[in-house]
């Protein structure tokens, strides 16, 4: 009983949980990823491969996206779905979205991927990392561009090499919400110097407070 053969096995089960697709990495042995293609081909599911760039990630650019949208990550919303960042990888980006009700973050960067699915077929899978998770991975990476980040991932966890540190966490399962569909297409602009932002946004702050302000008894 062979590793390539329980790996196989072990996608096949998730078939009881109504689950068709089998994502694998571009990282796995190709004997492994071999065998889950027969098991899925005889089955009639489809397999998937995870795309990977070297086996690693851009540490800085993962970062950068973190700092983007990370303050939109609602803590303890009867939804766990945006109690999380949402990502999402394509065949030529990868987009990251937050929202806690209140205020919405996305943030897309352009990142072509080398290791297209075998099939031909768009790559497209996404997943949610918990809050916690995503404000403790932000205080581990750094800013420098020269150094990358190993990430595994399966249906339910995901798995960080950061240098000699291991950062393991489960996803949140559950399908994110149509972020497209809150924000606005159509809508007023205007255009102001960004030294007076903080000035006008203080006033707008003052004028809330004031209308929203309780009299006293």
């Amino acid at each position: 009983y062979d590793g390539a053969t329980a790996a196989a096995e072990a996608a096949a089960m998730c078939r009881d949980r109504k689950r068709s697709v089998t994502l694998v990495s571009a990282t796995t042995n190709p004997e492994v990823i071999n065998t889950i293609r027969t098991y899925c081909y005889g089955t009639g599911d489809e397999m998937k491969i995870v795309p990977a760039k070297d086996g690693k990630t851009d540490m800085a650019a993962l970062k950068e996206m973190l700092s983007k949208t990370m303050y939109a990550m609602a803590s303890n919303d009867t939804r766990p779905v945006l109690n999380g960042c949402h990502f999402k990888v394509s065949n030529d980006s990868i987009l990251a979205v937050s929202c806690d009700s209140f205020k919405l973050a996305k943030c897309v960067v352009a990142a072509p991927i080398e290791n297209q699915n075998t099939d031909g077929s768009d790559i497209s899978f996404s997943f949610i990392i918990p809050t916690k998770t995503v404000n403790e991975l932000y205080k581990l990476l750094r800013d420098d561009e020269r150094e990358t980040v190993r990430i595994y991932m399966t249906r339910k966890n995901i798995v960080f090499n950061i240098g000699n540190l291991t950062f393991f966490s489960r996803l949140i399962d559950g399908v994110y919400i149509d972020f497209d569909r809150i924000i606005i297409r159509q809508a007023y602009k205007c255009t102001t110097p960004p030294e007076e932002c903080p000035v006008l946004l203080k006033r707008v702050e003052l004028d809330n407070l004031r209308k929203h302000k309780q009299p006293k008894p």
